[in-house]
């Protein structure tokens, strides 16, 4: 950032925040809880409603979907998901 054309001093304090937080990584927020109602947007599975399960090892969410009446648990990418409601 800069004013006039010169640089404008970074106060000590505010870098070496910036620098702890960096050095401290945190976990991303969940895209969605267990027990979360959603709906599949693409697919063979479009429109139907399932229930999160959880997340699996590699980042794909696990829902609960009925498929001819037995529930069925299925990895789906988070894209393929939304919100019911």
């Amino acid at each position: 950032v800069s004013f006039n054309g010169a640089p404008h001093p970074v106060p000590d304090e505010l870098i070496a925040a910036l620098q702890q937080r960096l050095a401290t990584p945190q976990a991303p927020a969940p895209l969605f809880r267990a027990g979360e109602r959603v709906v599949i947007t693409e697919g063979c599975f479009k429109h139907v409603e399932a229930i999160v399960q959880g997340e699996s090892a590699d980042e794909r969410i696990i829902v609960l979907m009925r498929i001819l009446q037995t529930e069925q648990a299925v990895e789906m990418s988070p894209a393929q998901l939304a919100r019911a409601g």
